[in-house]
């Protein structure tokens, strides 16, 4: 899995250069999915082809925003509802992200803790 850095730059002006908008990602998990940047994020990801697994506490967010980008750019979406404030929740995004089926080569924590 590679590491990607957001710096000062912000998103807006270099995320397309990074590379994240060309499909360089399979599979990509997206805590903090549900709305600002992280629902910025996805949709990049989602334009480039990479499949996604959103992550965040609102099931209906997330629901909308997965049949968002499957409609709109025909990618794969798993929904994953959790908060990380909660131990057990963290616990089960990190074996998502462990898990050797459909394997996650892009994590971006995004969510606000």
């Amino acid at each position: 899995m590679r590491q990607v850095s957001f710096g000062k730059s912000g998103i807006g002006r270099n995320f397309g250069r990074a590379g994240l908008g060309k499909a360089n990602f399979e599979r990509a998990l997206v805590t903090g999915a549900s709305s600002g940047i992280g629902r910025a994020i996805c949709e990049r990801l989602a334009e480039g082809g990479t499949h996604l697994v959103v992550v965040a506490r609102s099931e209906a967010a997330l629901t909308e925003l997965a049949a968002s980008l499957r409609d709109k750019h025909g990618i794969q979406t798993e929904v994953l509802v959790a908060d990380l404030l909660e131990a057990e929740q963290r616990h089960r995004v990190g074996e998502r992200v462990g898990s050797e089926a459909d394997p996650i080569d892009l994590l971006v924590n995004n969510a606000g803790i």
